[in-house]
């Protein structure tokens, strides 16, 4: 969608249908991923504005989730986006954490409102020290920064267990 130029209009049919059906259920918050392509339009926030305003939901309700790629190629134009939804009062997760980059600059330059850790770090945790030790650094540094934690790729209960040992607040299946 992203080559052929309909990710915009694609992205706000999936923001538009994910707050009309908050509407219809008034105490859940809901998650939507968006493209770079979404976050590079200035216009965006607007956008992102007039979906709460017509679903009638308040912005607290909605997570918008991105990745690190659109923030490594234009950091200061993605600040920009991300203070513009922020100060509406949309919620801004880092999706994907551990795939690629992962920066730690990133966790404090952008005030992320939750990190959520890519499943790839999540696969072997029930069975590799390493991995392990390695979600624990994560999670201590996300802690330390105020950022709850979503493990992503949750597919065994062994795994359910030693996430929320590691000081995981939210898990999620794959």
């Amino acid at each position: 969608a992203e080559k052929t130029g309909l990710i915009e209009p694609l992205g706000m049919f999936v923001l538009q249908s994910a707050c009309e059906r908050a509407r219809q259920w008034p105490d859940i918050n809901i998650a939507v991923n968006i493209s770079p392509v979404q976050l590079r339009n200035p216009s965006f926030a607007a956008q992102v504005a007039g979906v709460l305003d017509s679903a009638g939901i308040e912005p607290a309700r909605l997570t918008l989730e991105l990745t690190e790629g659109y923030l490594i190629q234009n950091p200061q134009r993605a600040r920009q986006s991300i203070e513009r939804l922020k100060a509406l009062g949309v919620k801004i997760a880092l999706d994907d954490f551990g795939s690629g980059f992962s920066s730690i600059g990133y966790l404090r330059q952008f005030g992320f409102d939750r990190l959520k850790i890519d499943r790839s770090m999540v696969s072997g945790i029930d069975e590799n020290d390493a991995a392990r030790s390695l979600l624990e650094a994560t999670t201590a540094l996300a802690r330390s920064l105020g950022i709850p934690v979503t493990a992503e790729g949750v597919e065994r209960e062994s795994q359910a267990h030693v996430l929320l040992d590691c000081g995981c607040d939210e898990l999620q299946g794959y």
